[in-house]
């Protein structure tokens, strides 16, 4: 079986979704079978930081519902190093999602890929449970801020009392020169606040929203050197798969893609 790993947040604007396709990215990149779900169900955008959003017909309620069999949703990549897909609806009307047939498709699921990443909302709701309750290990995504962190706590808190207790922080956005300037919190007083283990620290970088803005993904690219964002995506990709690496390795000094997926 496989590894289900529901990435999340209840803060808005912390770069889940960007974290979520770009580990998965670097995931398909270290040979994993991988695939996607948009579990954003009122406000999806998986499909667009993946470069797909016009390749969906049906979605994973159609497929929750019984509207359509999983074959018929999953987008297959097209491109190298991209994970499969499943979309959320364009549409959500708030209806209840069936708790049995949820949990046989992300088991069937697991069953196929090494690992399914399912990309939450920001919002606490029966399906955000739902969703969570199919998943073996949380990966929280907190932005370089206290606000953000402080929401990080708190999604680590509900999701423990639902059962969900294999947790990591992710540290998005993070600026090196204002945390040792004592301007943004350092990494060990975030760790501290939040007390979840860390997985990894992705810099900010000024290439990170270009790449998501034409459906770029770490390592989608096969040439030339890494940008810091990629390398910090294959560092916690390494790490989730059981890997011990150090935590900015090839960060700050990026090398040639190739040299990262050895």
């Amino acid at each position: 079986m496989g590894r289900c790993v529901f990435v999340t947040s209840f803060k808005g604007g912390v770069g889940k979704s960007f974290v979520s396709a770009n580990l998965a990215g670097a995931l398909t990149n270290l040979g994993k079978k991988v695939l996607v779900a948009d579990g954003d169900l009122g406000m999806r955008s998986m499909d667009i930081l993946l470069g797909c959003e016009n390749a969906s017909l049906f979605d994973i309620k159609d497929v929750i519902s019984g509207a359509c069999p999983v074959e018929k949703a999953i987008i297959k990549a097209e491109k190298a190093g991209f994970p499969d897909f499943i979309p959320a609806p364009q549409t959500y009307d708030g209806s209840t999602l069936d708790k049995e047939r949820t949990h046989a498709l992300f088991t069937y699921l697991k069953s196929v890929y090494d690992y399914v990443l399912i990309d939450s909302s920001a919002e606490y709701s029966p399906y955000y449970s739902l969703l969570a309750s199919c998943a073996d290990t949380a990966v929280i995504v907190t932005a370089h801020q206290s606000t953000a962190v402080r929401a990080a706590e708190k999604t680590a808190s509900l999701l423990a009392k639902e059962g969900l207790k294999e947790q990591y922080l992710v540290i998005n956005m993070f600026r090196k020169k204002e945390a040792e300037k004592g301007l943004l919190p350092d990494p060990a007083d975030i760790i501290l606040n939040s007390a979840v283990p860390l997985l990894g620290i992705v810099p900010w970088d000024k290439n990170a929203a270009t790449e998501a803005e034409k459906g770029g993904i770490a390592f989608c690219s096969r040439k030339g050197k890494a940008y810091s964002f990629e390398a910090a995506a294959i560092n916690i990709a390494y790490r989730l798969c059981g890997n011990e690496v150090p935590l900015f390795k090839g960060v700050y000094r990026t090398l040639r893609r190739k040299f990262y997926l050895k």
